[in-house]
């Protein structure tokens, strides 16, 4: 299977490390931001096979981030899953067609980072088959 890249916006040190041993252990390069504008920028020319994207970041959001992400041409196509930790504090889950309607851009998915690591690693693993 050849390597595919995969980028991690998520503002959290600990949250990128975990992500990052879940893609590469896939057999995947990684390429990690915690700044959603830094991460944009470096999207510039790529075409990364899959993206994880934090919603809750300094500076720009992560619905910020994505509405980005979709409004280049060379970028709309790419699954974006994102990962927030809110709902462990607030028990509210985010939904895919509620983003959509919020804020007109719709991920491919929605992962709840705030559980169980294992949990959570079997939930993501299933997007890094390509």
């Amino acid at each position: 299977m050849p390597q595919a890249k995969v980028f991690i916006i998520d503002d959290d040190d600990d949250i990128i490390a975990f992500l990052s041993s879940i893609v590469t252990k896939a057999g995947h390069e990684v390429e990690a931001f915690n700044d959603g504008a830094i991460a944009l920028d470096a999207l510039t020319g790529q075409s990364p096979a899959l993206i994880f994207l934090d919603v809750q970041m300094p500076n720009m959001n992560g619905f910020q981030v994505l509405k980005a992400i979709r409004e280049r041409s060379e970028l709309a196509e790419v699954p974006v899953v994102m990962l927030s930790g809110i709902s462990a504090v607030t028990g509210d889950d985010y939904d895919p067609d509620v983003i959509e309607n919020r804020y007109g851009v719709r991920p491919t998915a929605f992962v709840n980072k705030g559980g169980n690591p294992a949990k959570v690693r079997a939930e993501l693993e299933p997007f890094l088959t390509f």
